[in-house]
């Protein structure tokens, strides 16, 4: 999901979700824009503001993989490296094995 939708979604404004993930609201409109790409603290920070619904996947534009568009592959966090992960398929992708 993605930041804005998991926002407007929970009425939030920019100024609220930056609270949230202890940022700027220029940081999350900036984000939201996809003028910037937040960095490892601030997406581990958004995942958990969200619990886990927006994740550092969300902010790339991924193709389907295997016929499964990305909204329904499901997501999770590796417990040892906290990285979020896909599973498709039977197969597990982490985020930093691009």
């Amino acid at each position: 999901m993605k930041l804005r939708d998991w926002r407007t979604q929970h009425g939030l404004t920019a100024n609220e979700t930056a609270a949230r993930c202890g940022h700027t609201w220029r940081a999350v409109l900036s984000w939201e824009a996809g003028r910037r790409m937040p960095n490892p603290s601030a997406m581990r920070a958004i995942f958990i503001a969200t619990n886990g619904a927006v994740t550092p996947n969300d902010f790339h534009d991924l193709p389907p993989q295997n016929g499964v568009p990305p909204q329904s592959v499901s997501r999770n966090v590796d417990s040892e490296s906290g990285l979020c992960t896909r599973k498709s398929a039977g197969v597990i992708r982490h985020a930093s094995a691009r």
